[in-house]
């Protein structure tokens, strides 16, 4: 009888610790599952938040004309789905400064003209146009028309 009485009390105490782990586990996989889920919330959250900044980024390189700003967008952002284009439209800029920088002091109306035609630019075509207005400004008063 005293052997029946040890084994109730052994099964007695066997249930509650078997109830503990099973809490236990279910506990370990909720933590499991709210890391994992915040994991995945905060990379979409930088995944999106960096989307926002790169069109950001690409919308500052309209109507500009700083190889600078081109070199940066393509730094932080080289695998945008932009970044071919910027490269070449930093290109494009590139050649036109530097023809821009070779003309710019010069004091012949062809090469403005000619610039004018090469580099199809709004900003620069409204510079040319002054650029030739003062050189035939310069003309007239060097042969003493008006």
């Amino acid at each position: 009888m005293a052997k029946d009485v040890d084994k109730k009390c052994e099964s007695a105490t066997e249930q509650p610790r078997k109830k503990r782990r099973v809490w236990l586990r279910v506990l370990i996989w909720l933590v499991v599952l709210l890391l994992l889920g915040g994991g995945v919330a905060a990379t979409y959250y930088h995944v999106e938040k960096n989307k926002e900044s790169e069109a950001a980024c690409y919308d500052i390189l309209t109507n500009n004309y700083e190889p600078a700003d081109y070199e940066d967008f393509l730094t932080r952002f080289p695998g945008s789905v932009h970044a071919e284009e910027v490269r070449k439209r930093l290109g494009a800029l590139r050649q036109m400064l530097n023809a821009w920088a070779a003309i710019e002091r010069t004091g012949t109306k062809s090469d403005f003209v000619r610039f004018k035609n090469d580099f199809r630019n709004p900003r620069f075509d409204h510079l040319c146009d002054a650029k030739i207005d003062s050189l035939d400004w310069l003309s007239a008063q060097h042969i003493g028309t008006v």
